[in-house]
């Protein structure tokens, strides 16, 4: 199979003069900006692993009203240094008071045990409750971040023990949804819903990656749960240092060199004639024109071989059709049905 790197060289012989920076700099955007967003390719389903740790109400913490710290008790300090599976105690979040579901819920930024026997946790932002030397604490994973930098969109999240899936419709939520449902989140135990918590700005944090999303379980998940998760990726992860890798079968190398070409390789001649002698005289309108009509024609043929391998392209788009459902499917079931109920379009 051709390279990302076949496709910038055969680019940079089509175009005598141009950089071979710029010509993998074409590849790469062809690729990342349109082809990627062209349709939903099977190629860019991933799946990966999101374990829920049971919750952890053993022992106490020091809290003070103000501080971004909290000390645990021996008893808590165990328990929370016997976290040793992923995602790790930065990844969980903590609550407190004699009924810990009664309070706000923080995050833990940072562990420090220097003192086994009472480890210190800093916070995402300074305790609210009263101080209490011996609060009662609650700590479980409330918030989860997408498996991927590039990640796009959730598929489904499948608990194997329970059976009980996280798909479609269940996944449309947001944080706000919840306060109107369970403001104080007192629903712990199996989640069964995921929503849009916030988006991590430009500094990367704790949390999550720069510009990525953090989602909320609800409820909170407290008696353990491992999910089997398939998700979208946006596929903008080709960079130079993996020029090298095969392009996807379905999509091949005349897409990205037809489409290199058009969108961007014949605009940078253009703006630099000087460069490209042997194209002064080139008729450029022509060769967008076809350039373009070629990607089309290419990327046609790509989504026609990923259709057959994984049918996604939608057909009917804003028809309702045979009765949509609240899960999306909007189809009937076999050819038994068309024949014998009237389809209204």
């Amino acid at each position: 199979m051709p390279t990302f790197a076949d496709c910038a060289a055969e680019l940079a012989g089509r175009l005598p003069g141009l950089s071979p920076v710029l010509a993998a700099s074409f590849i790469r955007r062809i690729f990342t900006e349109k082809i990627n967003r062209e349709k939903n390719w099977s190629y860019l389903i991933q799946d990966a692993t999101m374990i829920c740790p049971v919750g952890i109400t053993a022992g106490s913490a020091s809290i003070v009203r103000g501080a971004l710290t909290i000390t645990c008790d021996a008893v808590a300090s165990a328990a929370l240094l016997a976290v040793t599976t992923p995602p790790g105690l930065t990844s969980l979040q903590i609550r407190f008071m004699g009924t810990a579901t009664t309070s706000q819920i923080y995050n833990i930024l940072a562990v420090d045990a220097t003192v086994p026997a009472a480890i210190i946790l800093t916070l995402d932002r300074a305790v609210q409750e009263a101080t209490n030397p011996l609060s009662s604490i609650l700590v479980y994973r409330v918030y989860i971040t997408p498996p991927s930098s590039d990640f796009r969109s959730w598929i489904s999240l499948v608990d194997m023990v329970t059976g009980y899936t996280i798909s479609r419709d269940k996944l449309s939520y947001s944080s706000a949804y919840f306060d109107g449902r369970d403001p104080q989140r007192q629903s712990l135990g199996l989640a069964y819903l995921l929503g849009l918590y916030k988006t991590v700005g430009r500094t990367p944090t704790v949390q999550g990656a720069a510009n990525a999303a953090i989602y909320e379980l609800w409820p909170g998940s407290t008696q353990g749960q491992t999910f089997y998760v398939r998700y979208r990726r946006k596929g903008e992860l080709v960079v130079i240092g993996n020029m090298n890798d095969e392009i996807p079968d379905v999509v091949g190398s005349d897409a990205l060199t037809t489409g290199a070409l058009a969108f961007y390789g014949y605009a940078h001649a253009q703006a630099n004639i000087n460069n490209f002698p042997s194209f002064k005289h080139a008729n450029w309108p022509t060769l967008i024109l076809h350039g373009t009509k070629a990607y089309q024609d290419a990327l046609r043929l790509a989504k026609k071989a990923d259709d057959e391998m994984a049918l996604s392209s939608v057909y009917a788009r804003g028809r309702v059709g045979f009765g949509r459902r609240l899960d999306g499917y909007a189809g009937p079931i076999d050819a038994k049905y068309m024949q014998s109920h009237p389809i209204t379009w």
